[in-house]
C-alpha cells in the first residue's frame, strides 16, 4: 500500500522484480511472475534533479538500496546498489 509500486510488463504482464530476492550491491532487476514479494514492490522517491518534477530514485522495498542504471549507456545492466546521489540512480517517470 502507500507509495509502493509494482512494474508490470504492458506486453507479458511480468513484473520487475530483484533476482532471487538477493540484497547485495549489484544485483540484477529482472522480469518475473508476480509472487507479492517485497523485492517485487518499489517506492519513489523525489530527487533534486534539473528542477524536474518527475525526477525520482526507486528505492526497493526489501533493501536499503536503489535502481541503478550502471554506466548509464544502451544496453547497460540495471541493478540495484546503494545510495550514493550519482545521476545513473535518479530516473525520469513519465505518463505514458
Amino acid at each position: 500500500g502507500g507509495n509502493k509500486y509494482a512494474l508490470f510488463s504492458a506486453k507479458s504482464n511480468q513484473i520487475v522484480e530483484v533476482s532471487h530476492d538477493d540484497e547485495s550491491n549489484g544485483a540484477r532487476l529482472a522480469c518475473g511472475h508476480q509472487n507479492k514479494k517485497a523485492s517485487e514492490y518499489f517506492e519513489l522517491i523525489p530527487a533534486n534533479f534539473n528542477g524536474l518534477p518527475n525526477a525520482f530514485y526507486i528505492k526497493i522495498s526489501t533493501a536499503k538500496r536503489v535502481v541503478e542504471g550502471g554506466q548509464a549507456a544502451n544496453e547497460a545492466k540495471i541493478v540495484q546498489n546503494e545510495y550514493n546521489g550519482k545521476e545513473n540512480q535518479v530516473w525520469i517517470i513519465e505518463e505514458a
